[in-house]
């Protein structure tokens, strides 16, 4: 990620984020293993004019890029859901608030755009608060 200042007072953020998730098997058939491993990743952008509020675009995804299609899935099976490939794409927007002490709340809404072997209807709203305590430099670090 990168943080930088604009203009007088504000600031902008831009990050990028990435995760490989290893999944243990359940199964292993020709198909290759249940579940199979994903890919996923997040980017964010916040822009603000100064406190006490930040706003921007944000995007999710990921990809299972192994596996059968809906179609092909046997469904009377534990591992039907699990074999799928699958991936999803949803885009929206993010507001952080910033109070005192450091206290922040942040929104995020992401609605699908792309699905492949999954819901395209989905909604997402997220909520969460944060603290940031700005480190005490004149103490030695241990």
């Amino acid at each position: 990620g990168r943080t930088d200042g604009v203009g007088r007072r504000g600031w902008y953020r831009a990050g990028l984020t990435g995760w490989y998730w290893y999944r243990f098997p359940n199964a292993v058939d020709v198909d290759g293993k249940k579940p199979g491993d994903e890919i996923s990743g997040a980017a964010e952008l916040s822009l603000s004019p100064g406190r006490p509020w930040a706003v921007g675009p944000a995007m999710y995804g990921f990809i299972r890029p192994r596996g059968v299609d809906i179609g092909e899935a046997d469904f009377s099976s534990l591992d039907g859901f699990s074999s799928l490939r699958a991936s999803q794409l949803k885009v929206g927007g993010k507001l952080a608030i910033f109070g005192v002490r450091g206290r922040t709340v942040s929104i995020t809404l992401l609605r699908t755009v792309y699905a492949r072997n999954n819901p395209s209807d989905t909604l997402a709203l997220s909520v969460g608060m944060g603290w940031f305590h700005r480190p005490d430099l004149s103490r030695p670090l241990r």
